[in-house]
């Protein structure tokens, strides 16, 4: 859990607070939220079984229930999490997210007026574990 545990660090040291987590329930997304430093039970943990081996539409669908100006982590799962990503950036997608998202990869993304929505989000930074 090494690569976790570099990304909570760096959450940590940008006091990064988020208002709600979406995670899927499977094992490893489970090991990944305990190891950012987030208990189970906690509360803004949202435990959604349709994240695994979810299309980007049922991302958008989740995210679009969040209100301006929430900060929400979502954990998920490959390929789904990259295509959802790019479709959320749309055609400015940057060069590194479109080469896709490594293990435990965190992607900052910047939502538009008018909401979670396709290409209304821009990517703010692409943190790999492995340059920490």
């Amino acid at each position: 859990m090494a690569q976790s545990e570099r990304i909570r660090d760096w959450i940590t040291q940008r006091a990064l607070v988020f208002s709600t987590v979406l995670a899927s329930p499977a094992q490893r997304t489970r090991q990944t939220v305990a190891a950012i430093g987030l208990p189970s039970a906690d509360e803004r943990i949202v435990w959604l079984p349709n994240l695994y081996e979810a299309e980007p539409e049922v991302y958008l669908r989740h995210l679009g229930q969040d209100g301006p100006g929430d900060a929400t982590l979502v954990v998920g799962h490959n390929p789904g999490m990259e295509e959802f990503l790019v479709q959320l950036c749309g055609p400015d997608t940057p060069a590194p997210l479109a080469a896709g998202l490594g293990t435990g990869a965190l992607a900052i993304v910047e939502i538009g007026q008018g909401g979670v929505r396709t290409g209304n989000g821009r990517l703010v930074e692409l943190i790999s574990p492995k340059a920490l």
